[in-house]
């Protein structure tokens, strides 16, 4: 009777004690979470254990270790590429990084001689144009840091080689002085069209500059085209030589063929004094010229010259008037700055002297293959030969200069002034 129904009561009390359990345990792990802090469960993170852990809020003590592992990643997982000890040598141009240190906008805007503390220039040593020279003023820089040297280096904007000349110290006034000799012996005004001053670490051998440049000096690249039509390579000229490299070289043979032609004279043979006025005469106008050819009717065509000519010919503008062309473009160019334009009327005006004596020299070379004595020709060759001197070396002022000037300058001149047409001033980076 009685026990049935307590014995009914009494069971669901005994299966409810786990509910109780159970909340116990909860709120012991809330105080645990309290009095510890997420650090607890932070630790766990941490652990080997399986599974993925429940992402946690982010805390102010992870947020460190997080931009650690970042920051720490291209470090641990280099990109595939050589040391740098492997780089070439200084003498070598070695390719700078894909992005360069300096920004490209402004290593392509042209230097100027406003602020200018020196300049480098371009100049002939054992070869053509394989020489720089270069000079500054350092007097006016900061103090070096602790730890750093001065590096110069040329620089190419459009393929980003460079070339580390080395360590720059000046002397005790500040000065600075650098000739530098291409070992290939190549063409350097097509090499490059910047220079750079950096400071780079003590007791190493950089083979691509920091971006801690000091100086710089930038060519103007659109006039550049056309200055390197006239100092560098020419597409129609024979073995594309410059404009002003093969005119230089055309008048000099020129004037050595005069020589050749005086000698004849002063021998006496007519024979000979006509070979060389036939020599002459196709140098000065080219293959494609209207006198062009067999001209002493010996059965051969000889030619002093390349080609090419000095005078227009037919199709072939010849060394002068193209020379003159490519002046004239690189000064008119967007970007020419006042030395190019300056230097590009010196090269137009000794042109236009080479271009007037070099056709009397044509014409005296006509005339003296029509001569039936030698006393007829010798005149023809005085005036010959001191022309040829003339276009070559030019005509001294009034004061005993030869100027780039109307009258004065000749070839030599003319190529000094393409030469200049490329100096590149040195300004301090700001």
């Amino acid at each position: 009777g009685v026990a049935g129904p307590v014995d009914t009561q009494r069971a669901p009390a005994r299966r409810s004690v786990w509910p109780f359990v159970a909340t116990g345990a909860g709120l012991l792990l809330l105080a645990l979470a309290v009095l510890f802090g997420p650090g607890l469960f932070a630790s766990r993170a941490g652990g080997t254990g399986g599974g993925s852990p429940t992402p946690a809020p982010a805390t102010a003590g992870a947020t460190p270790d997080a931009a650690a592992t970042l920051s720490a990643a291209p470090v641990v997982v280099p990109p595939a590429s050589p040391p740098a000890t492997t780089a070439p040598t200084a003498a070598v141009p070695t390719a700078t990084p894909a992005a360069p240190a300096t920004p490209t906008t402004v290593g392509l805007l042209a230097t100027t001689e406003q602020g200018a503390v020196g300049a480098v220039r371009f100049a002939d040593g054992q070869k053509v144009v394989d020489q720089l020279q270069i000079t500054a003023t350092l007097s006016t820089l900061p103090e070096r840091p602790v730890g750093k040297g001065l590096f110069a280096w040329m620089q190419d904007s459009a393929s980003g080689t460079t070339v580390n000349l080395g360590r720059v110290v000046p002397d005790d006034a500040g000065l600075w002085s650098l000739a530098y000799n291409d070992p290939e012996q190549a063409n350097l005004s097509g090499r490059f069209d910047g220079f750079l001053v950096t400071y780079e670490a003590l007791e190493t051998d950089p083979t691509t500059p920091s971006s801690e440049v000091v100086l710089r000096g930038q060519l103007p690249v659109q006039a550049l085209v056309h200055i390197r039509h006239l100092l560098f390579s020419y597409p129609d000229t024979p073995q594309q030589v410059g404009l002003e490299v093969g005119l230089r070289a055309q008048v000099a043979a020129l004037a050595q063929h005069a020589q050749l032609l005086d000698d004849a004279q002063k021998a006496g043979s007519l024979a000979k004094v006509k070979l060389e006025a036939e020599q002459i005469a196709n140098l000065i106008e080219g293959n494609q010229g209207p006198d062009f050819g067999d001209l002493n009717k010996d059965g051969k065509v000889d030619n002093a010259g390349d080609g090419f000519g000095l005078l227009v010919g037919g199709s072939q503008p010849g060394y002068i008037q193209d020379a003159k062309d490519h002046a004239e473009l690189s000064a008119t160019a967007p970007d020419a700055t006042a030395n190019v334009k300056q230097h590009a009327a010196g090269v137009i005006a000794t042109a236009d002297n080479v271009q007037a004596r070099v056709t009397t020299i044509r014409d005296q070379a006509l005339a003296m293959l029509k001569a039936t004595t030698i006393a007829d020709a010798r005149p023809l060759v005085a005036t010959t030969v001191k022309l040829a001197g003339e276009a070559l070396n030019g005509v001294p002022t009034a004061d005993g200069k030869v100027l780039p000037v109307a009258n004065s300058g000749g070839a030599l001149t003319g190529y000094d002034e393409a030469l200049l047409m490329a100096t590149m001033p040195i300004q301090v980076v700001k």
